[in-house]
């Protein structure tokens, strides 16, 4: 039995991604978008007329985003086993402050942003160091002048 291609998973909870382009190319995988009623209007429709299946969930507890437990839930609705999930600084955040990540893969490049660049990880994070979620470190890799580090939750 051939494998399928896995699911690719949009979370755009004010639908700001337009719904053209590769992500959308059903030939290629499918895709489910995982948006809130706060959507723009038309996004929607404009991604179910290109082939994705769209799942409207609360919005995140704080009213930005999507509500992540829910969106996991509905994932493991889905069928999905695991998640690689790439994205924005918000999105990552807050799966690290729901505690749902296993694992942390971080790419570290030669470069200094300051205070203009985009943080990595946006959220508010625990109130001491002592109350941050742990992680162990269990692979480091050079990929030319970056470094891929790769590390597993700690009990």
């Amino acid at each position: 039995m051939p494998e399928l291609p896995p699911t690719r998973v949009l979370v755009d909870a004010r639908g700001r991604v337009p719904g053209v382009g590769p992500l959308f190319d059903s030939e290629l995988a499918p895709t489910l978008v995982v948006t809130s009623n706060e959507s723009a209007p038309g996004a929607i429709d404009a991604w179910r007329a290109a082939g994705a299946k769209v799942e409207v969930v609360a919005p995140g507890t704080d009213g930005n985003g999507v509500d992540l437990d829910e969106t996991l839930a509905l994932l493991g609705q889905e069928g999905v086993l695991q998640l690689l999930v790439e994205g924005g600084g918000t999105l990552l955040g807050g799966i690290l402050a729901g505690n749902h990540a296993q694992r942390l893969v971080v790419y570290v490049a030669p470069l200094a942003l300051g205070s203009r660049g985009t943080p990595a990880l946006a959220f508010a994070g625990p109130d001491t160091i002592r109350d941050a979620q742990r992680f162990e470190l269990a692979s480091v890799r050079q990929l030319g002048p970056d470094v891929r580090m790769s590390y597993e939750v700690s009990g």
